[in-house]
């Protein structure tokens, strides 16, 4: 019996074993009512149009023409296969609310498009906000944002403005203060706000022995300080020698070579003879640097992600940098101090000299 290639018209059972399964044409079975009997599964070049399956698997690949290209098609609540108007996959891509996915998930929405991510105690949501161009962190157990980056691309933590002085590159909100990062030439590099009181501390140093400076504010003023509590102190006694140090020390006056601006200060290796303490580094100290000679390249792959070129990677190469000294001139505060104390203390017993000697002569 031949069997035609186009059963539109078929209205009783068409058992499988009668199929051919290596059909050179395509079959084509029309919008009709239609039962495919038997337990032979392997069919050839079958289009099936329009068709619902009711029960049993169809292990082929079955193409079923709907209105949209790459559309993803599901079983509605009828249990009805049907196409899906905001799902799309390439066979690459996968876009939702796009026919024409560019990554690997590709989320569209002409307003506010989000992702929930949700366990048993907690809810977040990530999207991007159609208003105002910004990536926003949301949690939505405590109904706040909690990040943003907008579209300047300044990231925000725990705010959704830049409210110090605008401007900024980085911004956090921690509850009671802020910090700030800007890169302009107008403004700060920094801005803290703690708005807890008058006086406060602003910043706090710590190494592993703990805290060991601040800076604080008070109702117009800042002060830089230093940990000096005596608890933290041992073997205290007076200084001495002070004023021949100060003798010893080589103010100078200079101009700076990256924009000609005078200054006057110390050298710091020559301060460092006198003063050890109030100088950091050493005299022509050099550090070693890792710099990129040549960049990385990466992989390049053809239409079916087969690699065609492989990934180059950077080469790197290492120069020697200069590490340049510096120097805290509080640090001679002591020093300073102590000498004027000596000096003062010349001063008092030649002013005794001298007016035993002019009692004499008035004698």
């Amino acid at each position: 019996m031949t069997i035609p290639y186009t059963f539109a018209g078929a209205t009783t059972a068409i058992p499988l074993a009668q199929l051919d399964a290596n059909f050179a044409s395509p079959i084509t079975l029309g919008n009709v009512a239609m039962t495919l009997s038997n337990t032979y599964t392997s069919i050839g070049n079958l289009t099936l149009t329009n068709v619902t399956i009711s029960s049993g698997t169809i292990n082929s690949a079955i193409t079923q023409t709907y209105g949209n290209a790459n559309a993803v098609v599901f079983t509605n609540s009828s249990n009805v296969a049907t196409t899906s108007t905001s799902l799309y996959f390439d066979g690459t891509n996968l876009g939702i609310d796009t026919a024409s996915p560019q990554n690997k998930l590709h989320i569209f929405n002409s307003s506010t498009s989000y992702v929930r991510f949700q366990s048993t105690n907690r809810t977040f949501t990530i999207g991007a906000l159609s208003s105002d161009y910004s990536f926003v962190i949301n949690d939505v157990d405590a109904s706040a944002e909690r990040m943003r980056i907008d579209a300047s691309g300044t990231p925000m933590f725990n705010c959704t403005t830049q409210l110090i002085r605008g401007g900024e590159t980085f911004r956090a909100n921690m509850g009671s203060g802020l910090a700030s990062f800007y890169a302009n030439t107008v403004g700060p590099t920094i801005a803290i706000k703690n708005a807890t009181g008058v006086s406060t501390y602003q910043v706090a140093f710590n190494n592993s022995v703990g805290e060991v400076g601040t800076i604080t504010t008070g109702s117009g003023s800042t002060a830089y300080n230093t940990s000096s509590d005596y608890r933290l102190k041992e073997n205290i006694s007076p200084m001495t020698g002070a004023l021949a140090k100060v003798q010893a020390l080589k103010p100078v006056t200079y101009t700076w070579k990256s924009d000609g601006v005078n200054g006057e200060g110390f050298i710091a290796h020559e301060l460092a003879e006198v003063c050890p303490q109030a100088v950091t580094g050493k005299k022509d100290g050099t550090r070693t640097e890792k710099y990129e000679i040549s960049p990385a390249i990466s992989a390049e792959l053809d239409e079916d992600g087969k690699v065609i070129k492989e990934v180059v990677e950077a080469v790197m190469g290492e120069r020697e940098m200069p590490e340049y000294q510096g120097i805290d001139t509080s640090f001679l505060v002591a020093t300073l101090t102590a000498a004027i104390q000596e000096q003062q203390a010349l001063i008092t017993t030649l002013q005794t000299q001298v007016a035993a000697l002019q009692a004499k002569v008035g004698a």
